[in-house]
């Protein structure tokens, strides 16, 4: 069972985890041997460990990470075999991970001058993961900005399962903390009206929980029509809209958010899964965080010339 956040689909995950497509054109140049890699190759007898340890030092110097050796393309390992005067069978990728594979990559690091993803560098990109996660950015652009941060301070670059754990824990963390914001700033009345907008139409009804409709949902849409009826909607929807920005504008400074504050998918499932009747505080919490975002940020889109295009 995973636990951490789904940041990407299948494809985007798997194609992080392959090394990277290098053209025939582009072989020579990418799996070119430096002079100091020549004294360490002619020192490795296995036939195998010469061609494993060329195409790493390729790849890690394309993507700064290193793969799983049964990912290596054919392609690669034929090419790279022949320029050693060896053929694609002499490499055998099960045999290579569990020789030199990885002595190999650190004695890459250290002749690249890049550090190992190891206690130190995992602290150091989880405080990065933190403060972006305070800017309220998606998964998914967390893990690009940290991507970009592992390169710019050549810090090798981990596995996608250990960065989207890393991403997971910082939005928790993160999450905690604005709870306990709410928990410290929340009025009851604030909450109360927060909550109406997530009270189903009929709690007793027998119908499932996905299929019941909150008002947050009616909120969310707007009819675009021009018939002096759909006007007359819109107009009394953005006049709701207000009067909960007004009621919900001096929670929204005391917890200090900006405008961009959405919240995260954990909080969501928290709103929007299933909710017993004694919920506790934390799930309140929760609930009015994704009620009070998404007022407000529904409220700073409804700019005053869209609020008067609407009125008949």
């Amino acid at each position: 069972m995973a636990t951490h956040l789904r940041i990407h689909l299948g494809k985007e995950r798997e194609l992080y985890e392959q090394p990277p497509l290098v053209p025939a054109a582009e072989q020579a140049r990418v799996f070119a041997v430096p002079d100091w890699a020549d004294v360490h190759l002619a020192r490795m007898l296995a036939p195998g460990n010469r061609v494993g340890f060329v195409l790493q030092l390729g790849y890690f110097q394309i993507s700064q990470r290193f793969y799983v050796a049964t990912r290596y393309h054919a392609a690669d390992v034929a090419y790279v075999a022949q320029q050693l005067g060896l053929g694609p069978a002499d490499f055998d990728p099960l045999r290579y991970a569990d020789a030199r594979y990885y002595a190999h990559q650190q004695l890459l690091c250290e002749q690249l001058g890049i550090a190992r993803f190891e206690a130190a560098a995992a602290d150091r990109l989880y405080q990065e993961a933190v403060r972006l996660s305070s800017q309220h950015l998606k998964p998914a652009s967390v893990f690009d900005y940290l991507v970009l941060f592992l390169h710019e301070h050549r810090l090798e670059l981990p596995t996608y399962n250990t960065l989207a754990d890393l991403i997971t824990r910082a939005l928790l963390a993160f999450e905690k903390r604005l709870l306990h914001r709410l928990q410290q700033h929340l009025q009851p009345g604030e909450q109360r009206l927060l909550d109406r907008l997530l009270a189903a139409d009929d709690p007793d009804a027998r119908e499932a929980e996905a299929d019941r409709r909150y008002p947050l949902t009616f909120l969310k849409r707007i009819r675009q029509g021009l018939r002096p009826g759909e006007i007359r909607e819109r107009v009394t929807h953005f006049a709701s809209l207000r009067r909960l920005f007004e009621q919900l504008q001096p929670l929204w400074q005391r917890l200090r958010l900006s405008d961009q504050a959405k919240p995260s998918p954990t909080t969501l499932s928290k709103c929007c899964g299933p909710r017993p009747r004694s919920s506790t505080a934390a799930t309140s919490g929760a609930t009015s965080t994704c009620s009070a975002s998404w007022c407000t940020n529904t409220m700073n889109s409804a700019t005053p010339w869209s609020i008067r295009c609407c009125k008949p």
